[in-house]
Order: C-alpha cells, then sequence, then structure tokens
C-alpha cells in the first residue's frame, strides 16, 4: 500500500477506479463494496505487480490534483475516466499493465463468470453431464491398444 495514504484510502482509490472500468452491472459483490478490492489487491500481490500498481495510483492522484485539485476518489466518474485516459497518454505502458491485470482479475470472479452464462467452479461433487453418444466411434482407439512406450 502507498506509504503517504492510509490502506483504506487506498481501496477507495482502487475502488472507484475499478468502478468506472469496469461493466455496470451492480450485482457484482465488488461493486457494492470494497471487499473485491481486497481480492484485486491481493491478486496483485501474488503476481508481483504490487509496486507498479502504487505508481500508477500516486500517478493518478498527480493528474487529478492538477486538473480538479481534488482527490481522485472524489471525482465524478467522467472526470475518473478522464484521468485515466490523461494517465494512459503520458504512461501507455504502466496503463496497460494495469488493464491486464485487472481483465485477468475481473474475468476470473465467479460471480462474473456466472454472470456470463460460464461455469466459475470446479465440476465436483457432480460433475458434467455428458451426452449420450455413439460409442462406437471409440472402439478403434479401445482395440488400438496402448500407444505409448512402458519404461522401466
Amino acid at each position: 500500500m502507498l506509504k503517504n495514504q492510509s490502506e483504506s484510502e487506498q481501496y477507495k482509490m482502487l475502488f472507484a477506479l475499478i468502478e468506472v472500468l469496469t461493466p455496470e452491472p451492480t450485482h457484482f459483490s465488488f461493486r457494492k463494496e470494497c471487499e473485491g478490492v481486497r481480492d484485486f489487491w491481493n491478486a496483485v500481490i501474488a503476481q508481483g505487480e504490487d509496486v507498479s500498481i502504487e505508481v500508477f495510483l500516486t500517478h493518478l492522484n498527480v493528474i487529478s490534483q492538477e486538473r480538479w485539485h481534488q482527490p481522485f476518489t472524489v471525482l465524478s466518474a467522467t472526470e475518473r475516466m478522464k484521468v485515466f485516459r490523461a494517465l494512459t497518454t503520458r504512461q501507455p505502458r504502466m496503463s496497460a499493465d494495469f488493464i491486464r491485470i485487472l481483465l485477468g482479475w475481473f474475468y476470473s470472479r465467479n460471480d462474473v463468470l456466472t454472470f456470463l452464462g460460464q461455469t466459475g467452479n470446479a465440476p465436483f461433487p457432480f460433475g458434467h453431464a455428458v451426452e449420450a453418444g455413439d460409442l462406437s466411434l471409440l472402439e478403434d482407439v479401445v482395440h488400438r491398444g496402448s500407444i505409448f512406450r512402458h519404461v522401466g
């Protein structure tokens, strides 16, 4: 977390940014509270990107102060997007890295995958239904025997 900001301030800043950059549905749990931001921050740390994200957030605050003389978190959604675009122009690589991490985290969340009609969970304990079909197609494979060399 940033040294010149409290942890809750940084979570609020990340939440404000995530809220602007992710799709609109409000039934995603991270859109309702900052709990999802902790998930995001844990994903950032797991990827070893925490320092680059901290620098990214510092740059967002600098641009916000330059343009509106206010912290990023109190800006409107439109103003936050303008700040993000300005940072993208100044620091394209840093912005691309942030978006890569954000989208990777976003599309791995179970609530998002469920909303998109994808299964986000492992098939256990119930498994997946296997469609009935013509199993005679597998007879050649079964009769062929092992195709691997035995070692040992």
